[in-house]
């Protein structure tokens, strides 16, 4: 699938996003588990530091789909400017959803706090 929009709620907040493409991966050793593919399309020149995106992409999926269609979810990037995919990461153990819900409540507090952290960037 291509482009599955998404609205979760986490820790009462609100959370909308699209998932960039995602495809179950049945290639691989003949005795291996088929697993959930998920990519997210990067144009910039490196991957991400966190795989928390693809980790909030993994528990749309997993609430999206049927129960009994629980595969095992891996996540990587695609580097358009490289031309390559980074390494597979297992979102199933990389961060659940107490996680998530557990950042997506501090940022909320830091936004009705006022308190904004700075995003630098060697464009600023």
């Amino acid at each position: 699938m291509l482009e599955l929009g998404y609205d979760l709620e986490l820790a009462g907040i609100p959370v909308k996003g699209y998932v960039d493409s995602a495809w179950v991966n049945t290639s691989g050793a003949s005795n291996a588990m088929p697993t959930i593919d998920i990519v997210d399309l990067k144009a910039g020149r490196s991957a991400p530091s966190s795989h928390f995106q693809l980790t909030e992409y993994a528990a749309a999926l997993r609430r999206l789909l049927p129960a009994n269609f629980a595969l095992p979810i891996r996540g990587m990037f695609w580097l358009a400017r490289k031309g390559e995919y980074t390494s597979p990461v297992m979102l199933d153990a990389a961060a659940g959803d107490a996680e998530m819900s557990y950042r997506y409540a501090m940022t909320q507090r830091g936004y009705r706090a006022g308190v904004f952290t700075p995003s630098v960037t060697n464009m600023c």
